[in-house]
């Protein structure tokens, strides 16, 4: 007999049972992914969904009692993906059970989207786990496209694209040195802003803001007297996983046109990997776009991707008009 799925919000009675099916499908991604950290996040996963099962826009999914699926948004946060206001669920956020964890995802997003569009919220994004093939398909199918993506890489051995040689001298920049690298921050920011990524242009204080904060680390790569290329590293990043003490995350990284092909960017990872491993790190993450063919194809390469990010558009002229 069909069982019947009843939709409840988003309650601190629900935060137990949430966690158990967060951590059930981080174990699942960590079977797909032999380079993912295996380790029980209940503490981080407890105090993410505690928070956001007290927002606004979330609901869980119940079967003969039992949570079968639950979706939590932040938010919602004005100019997110463009002039319209818009929520995130972050990693952690969602997670379903069962053989029908499309549908139930499907019908919990149908359910929840009511609401963003009664308050003219029309900006939806997601990060879900790479390796979730039923769940990704239901979400494509639901008008999702996949923008970003959260890496891994388990050190421990190095990459060998490239000869021995070095082409090119790494060092690390500190305090307003890091400013030297303002013109490839500058060119990597008008390479996002440009087709086909079109992420919003970031304006010379924004770059000389993020060039002076000191959370950020950054590693410049030079050929003869010419700047080539930098990447840069910091502790935290975008997931709980990104954040554990075991791993460092490359969040910054480009390498002039007239450059590639010379394993400047290869060189850098490699310089990243060894300041890593000497600073007692057993991993190191990246996030990108996926709609960066650049970045894409490069990453790919090294890392293992475990995180997807989706996005949606809600079609704004159909909020409904207040009073």
């Amino acid at each position: 007999m069909k069982k019947n799925i009843i939709f409840d919000e988003t309650k601190k009675e629900y935060v137990e049972d949430a966690v158990k099916l967060a951590m059930q499908e981080y174990r699942k991604e960590c079977v797909k992914n032999a380079d993912l950290i295996v380790k029980d996040y209940c503490r981080e996963l407890e105090q993410s969904i505690t928070w956001l099962f007290a927002q606004p826009y979330g609901k869980v999914a119940l079967e003969d009692s039992k949570m079968i699926g639950y979706i939590a948004f932040a938010g919602p946060y004005d100019g997110f993906f463009g002039n319209v206001k818009g929520v995130f669920s972050p990693l952690g956020g969602s997670a379903f059970a069962g053989e029908r964890r499309g549908m139930v995802a499907t019908r919990l997003f149908s359910a929840i989207a009511m609401d963003l569009m009664n308050d003219g919220i029309c900006s939806v994004a997601m990060s879900r786990y790479a390796h979730d093939e039923k769940v990704d398909e239901a979400f494509v199918m639901n008008g999702f496209g996949r923008r970003c993506s959260d890496a891994i890489r388990r050190l421990g051995n190095q990459m060998v694209d490239c000869d021995k040689e070095r082409h090119c001298d790494i060092k690390e920049l500190f305090g307003e040195e890091k400013q030297q690298i303002f013109s490839l921050k500058r060119h990597l920011e008008d390479h996002m802003s440009s087709a086909p990524i079109f992420k919003l242009r970031t304006g010379d204080d924004e770059v000389t803001k993020w060039l002076a904060n000191e959370e950020k680390r950054v590693f410049v790569a030079t050929i003869g007297e010419e700047l080539a290329g930098f990447m840069s590293l910091e502790e935290e990043a975008e997931t709980f996983v990104s954040n554990d003490a075991q791993m460092t995350n490359i969040c910054g990284a480009f390498v002039e046109p007239k450059f590639r092909g010379n394993c400047v960017a290869q060189e850098l990872v490699e310089y990243l990997i060894d300041v890593a491993m000497k600073e007692k790190r057993e991993y190191l993450g990246v996030d990108f776009e996926t709609l960066n063919p650049t970045a894409l194809h490069f990453w790919g390469k090294y890392f293992t991707s475990y995180t997807y990010s989706y996005a949606r558009r809600l079609d704004e002229r159909l909020v409904p008009k207040k009073g």
